[in-house]
């Protein structure tokens, strides 16, 4: 049997709804350990397993910094989340995945609103529920979450008697967003610093800080001839506390460059995305003075750390993920049957009645070119109505954004309910009643999918009386509102062009809910 009806129908009712699965915090008995102190750029460890499944640390924070974490396993399987809490106990952050294929876990770029406690819970994914154990490594950066390899946190510039420049490399700076913290003791002398961020020598272009002893200063972009692009320039002088120390921070976002002393904002300069310097270069620091200076000028640098953006892109196309609650997650996604119904049981899910496998697919497949909506029969012309059904599913040919799947609870071409996927990463989960569909069906992003072509994920889908439940690879990301009524199943595709698609779906299994 093959169904057709309109493309531009049902695209455009799966394309019209969007919805998002709400993670919520894991509630789990825990050791509260007042001794475990955050501070910045210093890795801290942990461990996690059945005795202990949430640690909590502290750090303070200041209104207006920018701040990461990272939380990385160091042994056995652990999987682990992290949760960032404000100083009014409030969930600001929370992330299990950092990204496809790892089960770290990873804050980027979180502005802190207030001044104070921040508390950083870190546990294993599922909590009580969850299986995993290990040690953890855990680090509390500014700016970003890429920490560079070059551990030099100190340099010193030294202008001697009778010369009028002097330079030094700190760091060398990634072409992708950054961010550069150092302190520096100002010498009481005059003079002229120079921060150089992103120069290439004789090349492309570059941000650069000047900064005078007494006060004023300038920012701006230069091209390779260190001609001025883009600028800006104090209108009144800093106070500022020579023969003391300074805390700089540069840092640049997006189109943005960002200059902050002691933690103060001083200076942002916009420039054109044309302009702007695309090539990873150096960080330099120049003092500059007039030659008959009498004695050497010294500024010594410290505590220089340099962080970059990890997230280049949205974060879910990269696969990050929130974490989900005791329930919301499948661990043996890609187990048997019975493995995957006991754990719904466990978890309280789905009833613990009687019921059983009722039909089995080694592979479904259905492969056109015609635009629209194709449709083949699986699993028999039995009804059925309440029932676990798993399967792992692939697009193996076609344009990507086609979409692939499976209709269940099916009374005929107007009144079923379906779910669909795409090698873009979308997900679309959505009854249908008299060719309608029915406003809280899915169409979202989903991270848990694994994007691309010949890619395998695993679905298992719950119709349970009125409501359908949607685990992709392991994970809850939706609900919807069905009809109560028995139907049958089929494998389904959706095109949009008329080129050849290939969907195949394996290990297809249905267990029902009562007898």
């Amino acid at each position: 049997m093959k169904l057709k009806c309109r493309i531009v129908f049902i695209l455009c009712s799966l394309l019209a709804m969007t919805a998002s699965a709400h993670p919520h915090a894991i509630q789990a008995d825990h050791k509260r350990q007042s001794e475990n102190i955050l501070k910045l750029f210093q890795p801290v460890t942990g461990q996690l397993g059945e005795g202990l499944v949430l640690e909590e640390w502290k750090f303070e924070g200041q209104a207006g910094q920018i701040i990461s974490l990272v939380a990385e396993k160091v042994s056995g399987d652990l999987d682990v989340v992290l949760t960032l809490l404000n100083p009014n106990a409030e969930v600001i952050a929370s992330n299990d995945n950092a990204a496809f294929e790892t089960t770290d876990a990873r804050l980027e770029a979180i502005s802190l609103e207030l001044d104070g406690l921040y508390t950083v819970r870190v546990y294993r994914e599922g909590g009580g529920f969850g299986p995993t154990s290990g040690e953890y490594r855990l680090i509390l950066l500014n700016g970003y979450s890429n920490r560079d390899a070059d551990r030099r946190t100190s340099a010193v510039v030294n202008l001697p008697e009778g010369e009028s420049l002097a330079r030094e490399s700190i760091k060398a700076l990634p072409a992708e967003d950054f961010y550069l913290e150092l302190v520096a003791d100002l010498p009481d002398d005059v003079y002229t610093l120079e921060f150089r961020l992103r120069e290439i020598p004789q090349n492309s272009r570059y941000w650069l800080f000047q900064l005078t002893s007494d006060g004023y200063w300038e920012l701006n972009l230069l091209d390779g001839n260190s001609r001025e692009l883009a600028g800006i320039e104090s209108s009144d002088p800093l106070d500022l506390p020579l023969g003391e120390r300074v805390e700089f921070s540069f840092w640049q976002e997006a189109s943005t460059i960002f200059v902050a002393m002691n933690r103060l904002l001083v200076a942002q300069l916009d420039a054109p995305m044309d302009m702007l310097p695309v090539e990873a270069g150096e960080a330099a620091i120049l003092l500059r003075a007039d030659a008959d200076h009498a004695d050497n000028i010294v500024v010594t640098l410290r505590e220089i750390n340099l962080t970059s953006r990890f997230y280049t892109d949205d974060p879910a196309k990269l696969g990050a993920i929130g974490p989900n609650q005791p329930g919301d997650r499948i661990y043996a996604y890609q187990g048997t049957p019975q493995e995957i119904v006991d754990e719904l049981r466990a978890s309280d899910f789905i009833p613990t009645v009687e019921g059983g496998v009722q039909a089995l697919a080694r592979e479904a497949f259905i492969f056109t070119s015609d635009v629209g909506f194709s449709a083949y029969p699986m699993l028999g012309e039995n009804l059925y109505q309440d029932y676990v059904l798993g399967f792992s599913a692939a697009l193996l040919e076609g344009p990507e954004d086609t979409a692939c799947g499976v209709i269940f609870r099916q009374q005929d071409g107007a009144n079923f309910a379906t779910m669909l996927f795409t090698p873009l990463g979308q997900a679309y989960f959505i009854h249908y009643q008299d060719g309608e569909a029915a406003p809280d069906g899915l169409a979202i992003e989903s991270p848990a999918i694994l994007p691309g072509l010949n890619q395998n994920n695993w679905f298992t889908i719950v119709a349970n009386g009125e409501q359908g439940s949607l685990f992709v690879n392991g994970r809850l990301v939706g609900q919807i509102q069905l009809q109560p009524v028995a139907g049958t199943f089929a494998v389904h595709i959706v095109i949009s062009t008329p080129q050849q698609a290939y969907c195949r779906l394996q290990n297809v299994w249905m267990w029902t809910l009562g007898r």
